[in-house]
């Protein structure tokens, strides 16, 4: 069976008056998790379903590549500063947002870059011990690697 009829069926049977409530809301909930995962693979609709078991445990067992690398400059010295790799998983926009609002935060208590790495990492981001002495726009990635966009809040 072929994503595209297990979705047809899924739906097909989330409509039947054969199933209480509770049934056809779950019925539902998997028509809507398989149409999400052919998404965001962007699988073809005839991709085998059972195929879809060992393609989920493959891309879970992959680390995720990270969405950016931002520096948020300290106020004393702008080329110093915190770094932080932002997830793949979280939106850079809504990121953006949160570190604005964390650096204010920060800024309000008895240690601005403790208080501002403790709220980076309580909302994903992993803060790398990093200074830098060049702008992040010549710094040179070694062949193999793969470049990741940098946000500099300043």
């Amino acid at each position: 069976m072929n994503l595209k009829d297990l979705e047809f069926t899924a739906e097909r049977l989330a409509n039947a008056t054969l199933f209480g409530e509770g049934e056809r809301e779950a019925l539902k909930t998997a028509r809507d998790l398989i149409a999400a995962l052919r998404a965001a693979n962007d699988l073809p609709a005839d991709f085998q379903a059972k195929d879809l078991v060992s393609l989920i445990w493959e891309k879970s067992q992959l680390p995720q590549a990270p969405a950016a690398v931002i520096h948020i400059p300290s106020a004393g010295d702008p080329e110093k500063g915190i770094h932080a790799v932002v997830p793949g998983g979280l939106g850079i926009n809504a990121v953006i947002g949160t570190v604005i609002h964390a650096t204010f935060d920060a800024n309000a208590q008895d240690n601005p870059p403790a208080a501002l790495r403790k709220t980076l990492e309580a909302i994903g981001l992993t803060v790398v011990p990093a200074h830098t002495t060049m702008p992040w726009d010549r710094l040179e990635i070694p062949a193999g690697e793969h470049a990741t966009p940098v946000a500099t809040f300043n």
